[in-house]
């Protein structure tokens, strides 16, 4: 597994961050703000600080003329709250390891060199990668989404909540249902706002092979 590269056995900067993009799907510029992470009551608490807030620049004819025109436009919640079983899996097991001192720890890595290092890792666990198939935050991200579609679980607006979309519209990019359903990957969820509007295709995919990460 991809997990297994970046050496989770010894805290570090690299191993908590893929451990949050497994465990959360955070945008690697969420992970770059620093995501907030903490053991309560023995339930893991992930607190991340949104991206895509605020205005958006959008491309009109006036920047033909070198003019960038700013609309407000915000995209992303302002942050959000998970919960999750601390036990769900290997990367929610690291992160409860990392808080059982009671602290609040703040993880943080450049997304840069984070997409470089998870595709380097990537590469070393699958050794006949496809030509042209990386590994980055955005596999974990849409593995997540995979996961929240398949799961009956949760209203569209969870789903959005939990991969911070402003709009349920979102939901269309990321991850494809899957027959069988799947298993709750979060216990709980709150955001800075409830996200508008409602996600019609829930049909399910064919499986198709998949990388495992």
């Amino acid at each position: 597994m991809v997990f297994d590269q970046v050496k989770p056995d010894k805290p570090s900067r690299l191993a908590s961050s893929v451990a949050l993009c497994w465990a959360t799907g955070c945008r690697p510029v969420e992970i770059e703000k620093g995501v907030q992470v903490r053991l309560e009551n023995n339930v893991l608490v992930v607190e991340i600080r949104g991206a895509k807030v605020g205005p958006i620049p959008v491309m009109t004819p006036r920047d033909l003329a070198g003019k960038s025109e700013i609309v407000a436009g915000d995209r992303g919640l302002e942050w959000r709250r998970l919960k999750l079983n601390p036990n769900l899996n290997a990367a929610t097991e690291y992160l409860a390891r990392l808080c059982d001192d009671g602290q609040t720890h703040t993880i943080d890595y450049n997304k840069n060199s984070l997409r470089t290092r998870l595709n380097e890792a990537g590469k070393l666990a699958i050794r006949k990668m496809p030509d042209g198939v990386t590994i980055s935050p955005y596999t974990f991200r849409h593995a997540l989404g995979s996961d929240l579609k398949s799961c009956d679980n949760y209203s569209d607006e969870e789903k959005s909540m939990v991969l911070g979309h402003l709009s349920c519209d979102s939901l269309s990019v990321y991850g494809r249902r899957r027959h069988k359903g799947g298993v709750k990957p979060i216990m709980a969820v709150e955001a800075s706002a409830v996200p508008r509007g409602e996600y019609t295709d829930a049909r399910a995919i064919p499986k198709k092979r998949k990388l495992k990460i």
